[in-house]
């Protein structure tokens, strides 16, 4: 109930994936609950506690847990440096100093296994995707290794309730785990991302957008590819958004096949641009070869834009086929360019699966109906 303390527990928040749990604070902030936040780095926590301060409650980590942090290099790293004890203590501590009557965790893995470990109060934990989901073939996934695959079903087993964002991820988290999983669906804040947005004078559109982190799951090579061959003949650019390490080849990509100054790399863009991004391109391109949810297909169809989308995961239950955008097998770019040609070719029709789209985020993705659900699920265990 507002008036009580929340621990949110995460190793992001407000920076490029992990902007939605700055979004699920600044929510729950605005509706009265107290809010303490634990994360791996202090930066984006003196952000929020900046705009925040009135109803969000520091709790920050051990001295030492920074130096942990920086031997990270990649996620399964955090099975080999003491992470999970390190969030534990602090976690502890956190509970010691305050009274905190809930403890939500963001990922099975290190935070969810943590929390559990350390909670004396119910402990909630919403999975994701990198923390269930597996694709061999990509080495993607935290439960490829014996270990973090342990370590997650304890924290499933382990805690009061596990959340996921769709049903998709029901599915999937119950293929590996038998007690009860309820979904609250993940959301976009449709007061920024809208249609009408207003953007800066000399805003140049005519682009396909895609924001991705650039890794082998993100499809990006996919959508590279698609967009040299509809290229030929057209006046039409491709901005790619994000940064990762396969960001070098991505641009090699480019290059080769003779698009490298018609395509975009932006870098890191941030939250509060983004509405201009989507809105001000033709459509959206989501490639990804793995999708748990797909908040960058929900954020473009609430601009209004049409969605392209790889026919996997989450990306189901968002993008309806011929409705709201197009679907195309992971990885066939030639299937990609040909949907990409008849909305560039149709912008009648791209209008009006745009307009499908935001319809859809209003009436199942609004932030308004998961706060609710979140509410409802808080005031359960309090």
């Amino acid at each position: 109930m507002p008036g009580s303390s929340i621990l949110i527990v995460s190793s992001e928040v407000g920076r490029g994936r992990h902007q939605f749990v700055a979004e699920d604070i600044r929510h729950l902030a605005g509706r009265g609950w107290s809010v303490g936040l634990l994360s791996w780095g202090s930066r984006p926590w003196l952000r929020l506690r900046a705009f925040h301060r009135p109803r969000i409650l520091d709790a920050s980590f051990p001295r030492y847990f920074a130096r942990l942090v920086k031997r990270i290099r990649e996620p399964r790293d955090v099975l080999s440096t003491g992470l999970v004890s390190a969030l534990a203590s602090g976690i502890s501590a956190a509970l010691r100093r305050s009274n905190y009557g809930i403890v939500h965790a963001h990922f099975a893995f290190p935070e969810g296994i943590a929390s559990v470990l350390a909670s004396s109060v119910p402990t909630l934990i919403t999975v994701h995707g990198y923390d269930v989901l597996t694709a061999p073939e990509l080495g993607y996934g935290i439960r490829l290794r014996e270990m973090g695959d342990e370590l997650v079903g304890e924290a499933l087993r382990s805690a009061d309730l596990v959340m996921v964002a769709n049903e998709y991820m029901k599915g999937e988290v119950s293929k590996i785990y038998a007690g009860n999983v309820e979904v609250v669906p993940n959301a976009v804040d449709t007061e920024l991302f809208r249609p009408d947005v207003t953007c800066p004078d000399g805003w140049i559109g005519n682009y396909i957008f895609a924001l991705k982190h650039h890794t082998r799951v993100s499809g990006l090579e996919t959508l590279v590819r698609a967009f040299a061959s509809v290229a030929r003949g057209r006046d039409i650019r491709l901005v790619l958004g994000g940064v990762g390490p396969l960001t070098p080849k991505l641009r090699r990509l480019a290059a080769r096949l003779g698009v490298s100054e018609r395509v975009t790399f932006t870098g890191p863009i941030p939250h509060h641009e983004l509405p201009c991004y989507y809105k001000m391109s033709r459509f959206v391109v989501v490639p990804s070869l793995v999708e748990a949810f797909g908040l960058s297909a929900a954020e473009a169809m609430a601009c209004g834009r049409p969605v392209i989308a790889s026919d996997t995961g989450g990306l189901r239950e968002l993008v309806e086929d011929g409705l709201n955008g197009f679907r195309f097998p992971p990885g066939d770019w030639e299937r990609l360019a040909g949907l990409m040609e008849i909305l560039l070719d149709d912008p009648a029709m791209a209008r009006e699966l745009g307009l499908n789209g935001r319809r859809r985020i209003l009436e199942k993705y609004d932030m308004r109906i998961r706060m609710s659900r979140l509410e409802e699920v808080y005031r359960r265990f309090l």
